[in-house]
């Protein structure tokens, strides 16, 4: 979020307008439904729209790990995935009721918290693997060394609040020790690759592969919380499609864990990526990535994230992003969870048995 989206910067009826051409693109572009009538599960006829973003891995993964097997079906809901290019559009959809579940990063859900009381995190997505770069030949080895250096970030995003703590942590503040950017991830790469900057926080298959080529390595990484988001209108009338939703998703964790091969093929040549492999540089630090059974799956909100996601909402507070920092305690249910996981049968469930419906 390098500029302001325009749930922030513009008035309700351009955003009105925005957010409906954006949703209505996003359903004729990609935008698929999956219905099923299972013996074990009411069936439910009125599609849970959730909005995703196709080219993150935190979400792809997940996603077509649902759209492309029959999990869905197993538990007699229907899905209208509706993909945005960015947060921002993603929190306006979710403030207006035009979708009921977000599958988002963690400073849109920020946002959407200090915007809405119409929100609720309800469960883990994923830990983004956050990692900031430097190039492969530079002499640095340390954070410390960056002093009186260039180092850019994504402004407004998770990993902005990231970086400065983590030089903060060492005694090192933006403006003073060192000099922060905000440039996005594209400017950030080209500009580090070309030695204008001296490191960056960057992700997604374009770091991987640059990666991979040897040309930038890490210099600090970290896994970075993200939650799943649900309207509470959308809770309290149909509570019962929110369970089945999250069990849905938690039998898609497992099967991407079990089948990464087949989900890296499925989301990398979604966005046409030369090596899907790169996928994975996003989801690889995530807490599910080597689960092997459903008892594996941890999608509980920890206390550690609730202290993550509260620096986040504090430090874009202090950033006057959000007009004040929510409470991230109260904005969590646990009790969507909780019944989702009492509709999984744990010790018969096997992840080969899972029809696949497109190769």
């Amino acid at each position: 979020m390098v500029q302001k989206s325009c749930h922030e910067a513009c008035g309700p009826d351009e955003q009105r307008r925005n957010l409906l051409t954006l949703a209505g693109a996003g359903v004729v572009a990609g935008a698929g439904t999956a219905f099923g009538i299972p013996s074990a599960h009411a069936q439910d006829q009125t599609p849970i729209r959730v909005a995703w973003q196709p080219q993150w891995a935190g979400t792809a993964y997940y996603v077509f790990a649902l759209k492309q097997t029959d999990i869905l079906k197993k538990y007699g809901i229907a899905v209208e995935w509706v993909p945005f290019v960015a947060g921002g559009p993603a929190i306006a959809a979710l403030v207006t009721d035009s979708v009921d579940v977000g599958y988002i990063g963690d400073a849109p859900a920020v946002f959407l918290l200090a915007r809405s009381n119409n929100a609720r995190l309800v469960a883990h997505l994923v830990d983004h693997h956050a990692a900031l770069f430097v190039k492969a030949g530079s002499p640095y080895k340390s954070l410390d060394q960056l002093k009186g250096k260039k180092v850019a970030t994504f402004f407004g995003a998770g990993v902005h609040s990231l970086a400065v703590r983590w030089f903060q942590q060492i005694g090192m503040s933006p403006g003073e020790q060192f000099t922060l950017l905000n440039l996005g991830l594209a400017e950030a790469l080209q500009a580090l690759l070309m030695g204008e900057i001296d490191a960056a926080m960057i992700w997604g298959s374009g770091a991987q592969e640059a990666r991979d080529r040897g040309d930038i390595r890490v210099l600090k990484e970290a896994p970075e919380p993200c939650p799943i988001v649900m309207t509470s209108n959308f809770i309290s009338k149909r509570r019962d499609a929110a369970e089945k939703m999250l069990a849905a998703h938690t039998e898609a964790v497992l099967f991407s864990a079990t089948h990464k091969e087949l989900v890296n093929r499925w989301a990398g040549t979604n966005v046409g990526l030369k090596d899907p492999r790169a996928f994975e540089f996003d989801i690889q630090l995530d807490r599910n990535f080597g689960a092997k059974s459903i008892a594996d799956v941890k999608l509980d909100i920890t206390a550690s994230d609730i202290e993550e996601y509260g620096a986040l909402a504090a430090f874009l507070a202090r950033e006057k992003a959000i007009p004040n920092a929510p409470n991230i305690v109260r904005a969590y249910d646990a009790s969507i969870l909780a019944g989702a996981r009492k509709r999984i049968d744990i010790n018969s469930y096997d992840p080969k048995r899972i029809n696949i419906s497109q190769q």
